[in-house]
């Protein structure tokens, strides 16, 4: 053969290209993991509101807070709950409650706290927080803290994230250093709490607190001191300046040795600011008979300031 007309060598062939991995199976697959996690999320949150609906729940949730304060007493404080049957969901009873924390010494009998489910719906959807009457038997608070020098630092404001309303009453609430003879010692008390949008009220004036603005608002409707019954209505911002005005109303009645009890109407106000160092009350007060005699009468003027060091001048 001719080597001149030898054959060509045959062309090779480039090797196929790798075969691709299509990118939507990736994707099902982050998809689905996911997808597991927010069922698993919602299987676990639906277990949950279902366990705190059921009878008993109450209880095994507030041993449960109790055994994890015996291990963070200076954190949290100790908390002991005795006698107590309910749900998380529905509200429940509480024979005994006690907290304490460096010499505070908190005492409850006979919680009655009737929640129900939309109470947590509220809050959950950012609606407020609206707890239906709260009735505690006796409330006792014990404060034997020792005295510290380092001097309590000034309010600036005191915002809640959302509305807040409460109606309460208390048989019996004392508070002192002495468990034994209490500084303060009320019986029948019954009110309202509300926090949220100001509405301005007629019968109480308010410097600086305009319609709208967040604050603070507190109706004692009844509460017996010693001998007298009285009332009060107090409002604060919560922003500074943090004006406030508080007004009480009573009949008091004193006993004289010589003569029958005399029956006193009870009146006082306070006005001012508690933001910053510089905030200042004005209190003014007066007692006179019932009957409109002249027999006895007093009137009081007197300016506080609530973030001054003791002694104040008068």
């Amino acid at each position: 053969m001719d080597p001149t007309h030898a054959a060509p060598p045959p062309a090779t062939q480039p090797p196929p290209p790798p075969a691709r991995r299509p990118r939507g199976r990736w994707a099902l697959r982050v998809l689905g993991i996911f997808g597991t996690l927010a069922g698993l999320l919602l299987a676990s949150l639906l277990a949950l509101w279902l366990w705190a609906g059921r009878d008993g729940s109450l209880p095994q949730a507030l041993e449960w807070v109790a055994e994890w304060s015996q291990n963070h007493p200076d954190t949290f404080g100790t908390l002991t709950v005795s006698d107590a049957r309910g749900s998380l969901r529905g509200g429940g009873h509480i024979g005994r409650l006690h907290w304490s924390q460096n010499g505070l010494d908190v005492r409850a009998e006979q919680v009655q706290a009737p929640w129900h489910s939309a109470l947590w719906l509220d809050a959950l959807t950012g609606q407020g927080l609206h707890l239906p009457p709260l009735s505690i038997g006796t409330l006792r608070i014990v404060d034997q803290r020792p005295p510290t020098a380092t001097p309590t630092e000034p309010l600036q404001a005191l915002e809640l994230p959302l509305p807040v309303s409460l109606a309460w009453q208390v048989g019996q609430f004392s508070y002192g250093s002495d468990p034994v003879a209490p500084s303060v010692s009320l019986q029948d008390l019954r009110g309202r709490y509300r926090y949220g949008a100001f509405t301005p009220d007629a019968d109480l004036p308010t410097e600086g607190l305009a319609a709208g603005q967040p604050a603070h608002a507190l109706h004692i409707e009844q509460v017996h001191l010693a001998q007298g019954q009285y009332q009060a209505t107090a409002v604060l911002g919560a922003q500074a300046p943090m004006p406030l005005a508080l007004q009480l109303t009573g009949l008091a009645t004193l006993d004289r040795p010589d003569a029958p009890p005399l029956a006193l109407n009870a009146q006082a106000q306070a006005t001012g600011t508690l933001a910053g160092a510089a905030a200042q009350l004005q209190v003014t007060a007066a007692l006179a008979p019932a009957d409109g005699s002249q027999d006895i009468g007093l009137d009081a003027l007197a300016e506080i300031l609530p973030w001054a060091p003791l002694p104040q001048p008068v």
